[in-house]
């Protein structure tokens, strides 16, 4: 029974990593492709289907990153080991 418990828990776990390593690998890149002044607002929060959804602090941000998305979105796919094919800008509070 314990065996069947420590296996069940390794692959949840293993499962949660999955899903959170483009997000962390994403989060690593972020400040370089997208710069310091769009990186202190924003933040990377999701990657659905390709697409990665940015949380922008204020609408001037939003703004500013919605002209440089292509941009990031190049510099993010040749530093990531998997490509991202846009991104979506959303409202939110972000934690410095």
């Amino acid at each position: 029974m314990a065996k069947q418990i420590n296996e069940l828990i390794k692959k949840v776990i293993g499962e949660a990593e999955g899903k959170l390593r483009p997000i962390n690998e994403i989060n690593k890149a972020w400040p370089c492709a997208a710069g310091e002044k769009i990186a202190a607002k924003t933040r990377p929060a999701v990657l659905k289907k390709g697409m990665l959804i940015v949380l922008a602090s204020d609408p001037g941000t939003s703004f500013l990153l919605d002209i440089e998305k292509q941009r990031i979105v190049k510099k993010l796919n040749s530093k990531l080991s998997f490509k991202i094919s846009g991104i979506v800008i959303r409202s939110g509070e972000i934690e410095e």
